[in-house]
């Protein structure tokens, strides 16, 4: 980091609100997380992201009924 830059941290309104996001995989599995992204930034005229670190409180993956029968099928054969 050079003299004109310095870090500055992103804080929400509600920093302690989490942060929520769903990611589908191959429409038959759909992963949940939640937790928490902390973005520091370069206190420049670009504002680019210095660091990041998402801590996961929690996970949740849902998978459809549809694929866990055809794998059974496939075990009892």
């Amino acid at each position: 980091m050079n003299a004109h830059e310095s870090v500055q941290g992103l804080g929400g309104q509600y920093p302690n609100d989490p942060m929520k996001d769903q990611i589908v995989k191959d429409n038959a599995v759909v992963v949940c997380t939640e937790g928490r992204l902390i973005l520091e930034f370069t206190f420049d005229d670009l504002m680019r992201i210095k660091s990041w670190h998402f801590a996961t409180r929690q996970h949740r993956e849902l998978v459809s009924r549809s694929l866990i029968a055809m794998q059974m099928s496939l075990h009892m054969e």
